[in-house]
């Protein structure tokens, strides 16, 4: 990892770490997604994972309350001559799926630009990355059982 990727990973980290603790649910938050709810990740399960391959992963675990949670909650792509990394989202927990509609949704525009869906199904979302530098924010619906879940809002960023 380069020095550049540790400062990027502190400085998110310490971003997290220094908000105020929040309620599991923000409701009717207003985001650059609309309006829905939305969710925030327990400060003490926010870990950050480098990942200097071609094919990087993300676990989603549901609990029995919809409480959505991602490891790495942030994750950093990089290494040598890396321009492009597929990203899988893979719900780990039995009692879930994702939406059917926009299970993964890139905030930003520049967001949408660099990062393209190539498959979903009700378990595992996969994303190709073009490879541009930046942070992205992005948020991962699911469902469990007929209800959908407040949106978690993790984050991605490309040290490339």
């Amino acid at each position: 990892m380069t020095n550049k990727s540790w400062l990027l990973v502190a400085t998110l980290l310490s971003a997290c770490a220094s908000m105020a603790p929040a309620p599991a649910v923000d409701a009717m938050a207003e985001s650059s997604v609309g309006r829905h709810d939305v969710q925030v990740q327990r400060l003490d399960t926010r870990k950050a994972d480098y990942c200097d391959k071609a094919k990087c992963a993300v676990d989603v675990a549901v609990d029995s309350n919809c409480g959505v949670t991602v490891t790495p909650y942030a994750l950093v792509m990089g290494g040598e001559k890396r321009h492009e990394v597929e990203i899988t989202w893979k719900i780990t927990t039995g009692n879930a799926q994702f939406a059917p509609e926009e299970p993964i949704l890139f905030k930003e525009v520049q967001g949408k630009q660099v990062f393209r869906q190539r498959s979903a199904g009700p378990g595992e979302v996969v994303f190709h990355n073009a490879g541009t530098s930046g942070i992205y924010h992005y948020a991962v619906t699911v469902v469990q059982g007929s209800r959908t879940c407040a949106t978690l809002d993790p984050t991605g960023v490309n040290d490339m």
